[in-house]
C-alpha cells in the first residue's frame, strides 16, 4: 500500500516517463509512455513506450515509431483486451492490436513540442469502441466507431484557449468532465492564464453544459488534471493552481 517501493526501471537510461498503466485484466501486463515536452527528452535513451509483461520486472520498447522530440504523455489500455492499447503524443494518437508488435495512427493531433500540446485521452468505461480526444490542435474530438472516424464535439465552449483535460465516470457512463484553460493573463517563463472553465456532459462526450469558472491564477497544461470519483459521478476534483472539490 505503498509503505515500500522498488525500483523496476533502469532510471539511468529512461526517467523521463509521461504515464504509466497496469492492465485491468492482467496487472503483470504494464506499460509506459516516454518522454516529456519541452526539451526534457534528453532524460531517455528509448522512444514510444515500455512494455513489461512481468509486473515491471523487465521492459521492452515495442514502438510505436515516433521521433526522439516527440513525448507520448498518456498510454491507456483497451477495457476488454490486454493487447489493444493506446499512447497519446503531442502530434497523434496510436494504437496496437497486437501488444506492440505493430501501430496504427487513427488521429493525428499536429500538435508542438511543449507543454500546452499534450493530449488527454478519456475511453468509455464500458464501450471499447468510444473515446475522447483533447487537444489544443484538435479541440475535443469523439469517436463511437474505435478510431474509424472522428467528430469535434466541443464546439459550445469557451475556444479563447482551447486546452483541455477529460475524465469518464466510472459510475455513470453518460457522464464526462473536462477542465479547459481560459483566457491566458499575463506572460512569463511559463504561459499562464486567469481562468479556468469547467464541462460537463450527461450524453458521453456529445454535448456539454458549463459549470463553476474559476477565477483565480493559473497555469498551464502541465499542470492541468480532472478525477471522478469511481464510485460517484457527482464527487470530482481538478488541480492546477490549487485543488478544488466539487460533491
Amino acid at each position: 500500500g505503498g509503505g515500500s517501493w522498488n525500483l523496476v526501471s533502469d532510471r539511468y537510461r529512461n526517467n523521463a516517463i509521461g504515464s504509466v498503466r497496469i492492465c485491468p485484466s492482467n496487472p503483470q501486463i504494464v506499460i509506459a509512455g516516454l518522454g516529456t515536452p519541452y526539451g526534457l527528452n534528453a532524460y531517455k535513451l528509448d522512444d514510444g513506450v515500455l512494455k513489461s509483461t512481468d509486473g515491471g520486472n523487465t521492459w521492452a520498447v515495442v514502438g510505436p515509431s515516433v521521433s526522439a522530440d516527440e513525448a507520448v504523455t498518456q498510454v491507456e489500455f483497451s477495457i476488454n483486451d490486454p493487447n489493444t492499447f493506446y499512447a497519446a503524443s503531442e502530434t497523434g494518437l496510436y494504437r496496437t492490436t497486437n501488444g506492440g508488435t505493430s501501430w496504427s495512427t487513427i488521429l493525428s493531433l499536429g500538435g508542438q513540442h511543449s507543454w500546452d500540446w499534450m493530449p488527454s485521452l478519456a475511453l468509455h468505461p464500458t464501450d471499447p469502441n468510444t473515446a475522447l480526444v483533447a487537444a489544443k490542435e484538435v479541440g475535443i474530438m469523439r469517436t463511437s466507431n474505435g478510431g474509424t472516424s472522428w467528430t469535434r464535439v466541443d464546439q459550445t465552449m469557451d475556444q479563447t484557449n482551447p486546452i483541455s483535460v477529460l475524465a469518464w465516470s466510472k459510475s455513470n457512463p453518460a457522464v464526462v468532465y473536462c477542465e479547459r484553460l481560459g483566457s491566458v493573463g499575463p506572460q512569463g517563463l511559463w504561459s499562464v492564464g486567469q481562468q479556468m472553465f469547467t464541462y460537463r456532459s450527461s450524453d458521453g462526450g456529445l454535448t456539454w453544459t458549463p459549470g463553476v469558472v474559476m477565477n483565480d491564477f493559473q497555469q498551464g497544461r502541465y499542470d492541468m488534471s480532472v478525477a471522478v470519483d469511481p464510485t460517484n459521478e457527482n464527487r470530482v476534483l481538478t488541480a492546477n493552481s490549487y485543488m478544488a472539490e466539487t460533491l
